[in-house]
């Protein structure tokens, strides 16, 4: 409502008034302007009803939430409200993350008069009203906002519900589709931005029979952890004893407990005075040899090893004496560090070829997880369970829709989709070349007020990724040529030709009760008129274009051709036939009556001489 001195607006659409109907010699009123303008208003407000409802965005309308600053920022946009569409401009709004609240638009009005911008006043120098002062304004600007933030003079249109920092839709949609149904009608796809950082585009959804709308592609973050389970004692077969990478069996690694090597050494051991000696390490796994100076002791027969690193001469044969020194050629187990461990697996030094290596580790189960729609318009997780690294996908909740099921791979995500989503198989040429065809044919048959026209529809961007095998070429169904060099004609075509075929009775009306002769009186007093015969009527030629190898599909006849790139579907060019071909054409006239003498024979005006008359 609008309050100002001197302002008259009497329109009231209970009154019906259609038009102002200005008489000669009666005065101009201002209230009937004013109500000039809220009658179109009105009237234009009830048409934009129909189509909009106040807090429709019609263009625009991103909002990005950032959790880490607590603000949203909203795009500029075009936003339906009371009547118009309103242009918004960009703005950053500082939100709750823990509380309930609306984003939307805030309209606020305000009343410019002379005093405020004198540019208002009569600006038509020389005339009587120069200078006067004329109608006042009234402005209307439209602003993002918080629904809990009131703007002076302004009025709230809420857009967007905003749950703990979380964007949803404003309310749930008042259309219904079959009971029970709940399927993907548009977009709702999933991208992995980076981590557990998900975007979701906009689109809409059935739910139980209730359509949801995502109005806004949104930005979803899962907090969630691998589970890891212990894999102990795995072995490796080492292959040098250089540096190795062991690449162990299940990934990705989580942590490496512990790694153990076969290593070799040789070691000086000075007899004691006991029955054994003790070699420096613990895990002796074999003993290659013993041996002082030239003599080699043996295995068995001088000594034997005991307690896993002693040297025992307790067999009676021959030893070293007290306080000599011998070597010791052993193998032994070693912990080692590994190095450059990644999630596949590490690096170890000095294993012996032919040993194993032996690793305990945690690794990280594979799962898969579920992004759902909530029939409230809220996304969010199902988390799915690993069994021995196998997964087990979760079920939704009843009330929801599952968009995607994420594949924890934790060196990986992978997105897949359900059957819930509209596909359109993939076109195949080679599957419906015998129906055009047929369809052809029968076509050709038909007389000019019975044909039919065939048609396939071809859909765009139903099966983005594949290639097609279709390409429509002068609004017509093509089969694909893929080498355009076969456009040539053989040589061996010199005349008209058509494929092998079996004539068919299509249409035929063998049934009649009696027949007669139709104007039987003419017949004899029929003049014999001649009748001239071209014996090659017809002059062929190809054109071809050049254009790009990827090119899929190609259409030639007489005097025009092209080319149709199926990748791209862009006609990359046509030609005609720039001069006439001069062909000679020989004619037989014959049906002359007896009696009868040749004048002259013309073709298009142009005199043509004959012989052999």
């Amino acid at each position: 409502m609008i309050t100002l001195t001197d302002y008259y607006d009497r329109f009231d659409p209970a009154d019906n008034y259609a038009r102002h109907l200005f008489l000669a010699g009666n005065v101009l009123q201002s209230a009937e302007l004013n109500e000039i303008q809220s009658n179109s208003f009105y009237q234009a407000k009830l048409n934009a009803d129909g189509i909009f409802k106040d807090g429709d965005i019609t263009s625009g309308g991103g909002v990005f939430i950032n959790s880490s600053l607590s603000t949203a920022v909203c795009q500029s946009s075009t936003v339906y409200i009371d009547g118009k569409n309103r242009a918004v401009a960009s703005a950053a709004l500082s939100i709750s993350l823990s509380t309930t609240d609306k984003i939307g638009v805030w309209v606020s009005t305000s009343i410019i008069s002379f005093v405020d911008d004198p540019t208002l006043q009569d600006p038509a120098v020389g005339q009587d009203g120069y200078g006067e002062v004329g109608a006042s304004r009234l402005v209307e600007l439209a602003s993002w906002g918080l629904g809990s933030v009131p703007v002076v003079n302004g009025i709230f249109y809420g857009v967007f519900d905003l749950v703990s920092g979380v964007l949803s839709v404003k309310n749930k949609s008042s259309q219904f589709a079959a009971i029970g149904a709940t399927h993907i009608n548009s977009g709702l796809v999933v991208d992995v931005l980076s981590g557990q950082s998900f975007l979701v585009s906009r689109g809409e959804a059935v739910i139980d029979g209730v359509v949801v709308s995502i109005p806004v592609d949104k930005k979803i973050t899962y907090s969630t952890s691998a589970p890891s389970k212990l894999v102990s004692n795995e072995s490796h077969l080492s292959t040098t004893l250089l540096s190795q990478k062991v690449v162990l069996a299940h990934t990705p690694v989580d942590s490496v407990l512990s790694v153990s090597v076969v290593k070799q050494t040789i070691h000086n051991v000075v007899r004691g005075s006991g029955a054994s000696d003790t070699l420096p390490d613990a895990s002796v796994t074999d003993v290659l040899s013993v041996t002082l100076g030239a003599t080699t002791y043996v295995n068995g027969v001088d000594y034997t090893v005991v307690d896993t690193n002693k040297i025992d001469w307790s067999l009676g044969g021959a030893e070293p004496t007290l306080g000599q020194t011998y070597v010791v050629v052993y193998q032994y187990n070693a912990v080692v560090s590994p190095v450059s461990v990644d999630a596949t697996g590490f690096t170890v030094v000095d294993a012996v070829v032919g040993t194993n290596i032996t690793a305990s580790y945690y690794a990280k189960m594979p799962r898969n997880d579920l992004i759902c729609l909530g029939s409230d318009g809220s996304l969010f997780f199902v988390e799915g369970q690993s069994n021995n690294f196998a997964t087990v996908t979760p079920s939704a909740p009843s009330s929801a829709i599952v968009l995607a099921v994420v594949g924890q791979l934790w060196s990986d995500t992978t997105i897949t989709y359900l059957n819930n989503r509209p596909t359109v198989p993939e076109l195949d040429a080679r599957k419906i070349d015998g129906v055009i065809a047929s369809q052809m044919a029968k076509s050709a048959l038909l007389t000019a007020s019975k044909r039919v026209a065939f048609a396939i529809d071809v859909f765009e961007d139903k099966t983005k990724g594949t290639l097609e095998t279709l390409a429509v070429f002068g609004n017509r169904l093509t089969l694909p040529v893929n080498n355009i060099a076969a456009l040539s004609p053989s040589l061996d075509v010199s005349s008209a030709t058509v494929c092998d075929h079996t004539d068919a009775v299509f249409i035929e009306q063998s049934l009649f009760n009696s027949s007669i002769k139709i104007n039987p009186n003419v017949q004899p007093y029929a003049k014999h008129k001649p009748r001239a015969v071209l014996k090659n009527p017809t002059s062929r030629w190809p054109t071809v274009d050049e254009t790009l190898n990827d090119s899929k599909s190609a259409v030639f006849s007489c005097g025009h051709g092209g080319v149709f790139d199926a990748d791209n579907a862009v006609l990359i060019g046509s030609t005609k036939t720039l001069l006439t071909q001069v062909v000679d054409v020989p004619f037989t006239i014959s049906g002359f009556a007896v009696g009868e003498t040749l004048d002259s024979v013309s073709f298009d005006g142009t005199t043509l001489s004959v012989t052999g008359v």
